[in-house]
């Protein structure tokens, strides 16, 4: 997956999806992890969250899947910031998450 080439990025509950050129390329995510939120990361990888597992994944542009980190459960709402990093909500811990990239 060419991350310049993204048009769309979608999630299906354990699939992330590529819309791009016409064309549909699927990458399962194992488990029914509920991938709720997908970005581009500043690091050229892709950042999605897993909420019904309470975790934050990473998929490489060629879609291979990166290291995991626990959250408080259900996080969603995912963005790369300013500052380099990578920031999440955490629904049931009414929190704002980061995980420190810079």
């Amino acid at each position: 997956m060419d991350s310049a080439a993204i048009n769309q990025l979608l999630s299906a509950n354990s699939s992330i999806v590529n819309v791009a050129k016409g064309k549909i390329k699927e990458y399962p995510v194992p488990g029914d992890s509920g991938i709720a939120g997908v970005t581009s990361g500043p690091d050229g990888n892709l950042w999605f969250t897993q909420n019904d597992i309470a975790q934050i994944g990473t998929m490489t542009p060629k879609g291979d899947l990166g290291p995991t980190y626990d959250t408080l459960p259900y996080p969603f709402g995912i963005t790369a910031g300013p500052d380099g990093n990578i920031w999440f909500c955490e629904g049931y811990g009414d929190a704002i998450g980061r995980v420190k990239l810079s």
